[in-house]
């Protein structure tokens, strides 16, 4: 099995600063609910396994991209009609743009599927990420 070892990220700078730091605090989410699910052991002991730390990842990644996905739809339902034709084309263009260069950088890409092999790393993934904070605000403190 191939290993993929990077991720590149295309688009405007903003959103490449913006992803980062999303990712980053996903990140950071992630490994915590992991962690914290890895300490209620099953009957076989199966949330201590590799397959488990492999899955849970994977569970935890799929219901944000939703998340991401519903408040993106969200967003643009949220955009009254007379904006819609000022922003949207904007917009549009924008992603037409990236996903151009995506293109040209990779030519070759696939889609690959997946084996879930641990239930148990699949299901405690389901409270957390719902709960994972997606916002890239900071705190002020006082």
């Amino acid at each position: 099995m191939d290993r993929l070892a990077v991720v590149t990220i295309v688009g405007a700078e903003l959103d490449l600063q913006l992803t980062e730091l999303l990712s980053t605090s996903l990140l950071v989410q992630a490994n915590r609910a992991m962690l914290a699910a890895g300490q209620h052991v099953g009957y076989y002991g199966e949330s201590r396994t590799r397959s488990f730390r492999a899955v849970f990842p994977m569970a935890y990644a799929q219901r944000i991209g939703e998340r991401l996905q519903a408040t993106a739809e969200a967003t643009q339902a949220a955009v009254p009609e007379a904006d819609a034709d000022l922003l949207l084309p904007v917009l549009s263009k924008r992603e037409e743009q990236v996903d151009a260069l995506f293109t040209k950088l990779f030519p070759d890409t696939v889609t690959r599927r997946t084996r879930i092999s641990n239930g148990a790393g699949w299901r405690p993934a389901s409270r957390p990420r719902d709960l994972a904070r997606l916002d890239t605000r900071r705190s002020v403190k006082h």
